[in-house]
């Protein structure tokens, strides 16, 4: 793990992500816990994995509060919204992240295919396992 200066939240270098729960509450713990376990299994490309997650949390946070349930961002919410890449880039650009929102959606598209594909399927009539959800990000 790279370490963090003093007075750093280590939104970019620590890659265990603990600034999710500090920043955000120990209902966020499961995305913290996937998505540390997505940018160690990628292992490349940290330096750009970091900020994604870094804005895609922050986007469930504001956009989406209920998502701090991994399985609800996945389902919806009850009351019908549903979280988009769409959604996701206006956020970026009103956050001024013009340049680099189609790399962070990208990001995050392969972020959510990684939890479907590892923690949230089942096996089908094959035996072979199938992603319960269809991920509602897309490139």
């Amino acid at each position: 793990m790279i370490k963090e200066h003093k007075g750093v939240k280590g939104y970019t270098t620590d890659l265990t992500l603990g600034w999710i729960t500090i920043d955000f509450g120990e209902e966020w713990l499961q995305w913290q816990q996937y998505a540390a376990e997505w940018v160690a299994k990628e292992g490349n490309s940290a330096n750009v994995r970091l900020p994604a997650v870094k804005h895609f949390i922050t986007y469930l946070k504001n956009k989406a509060p209920y998502a701090s349930d991994v399985v609800s961002m996945f389902r919806g919410h009850p009351g019908g919204h549903r979280v988009s890449s769409e959604e996701f880039k206006s956020f970026l650009l009103e956050n001024g992240l013009k340049v680099k929102a189609s790399v962070y959606i990208g990001y995050i598209v392969k972020l959510c295919d990684f939890i479907l594909k590892h923690h949230l399927n089942a096996k089908d009539d094959r035996g072979v396992d199938t992603p319960i959800f269809v991920n509602p990000f897309e490139k």
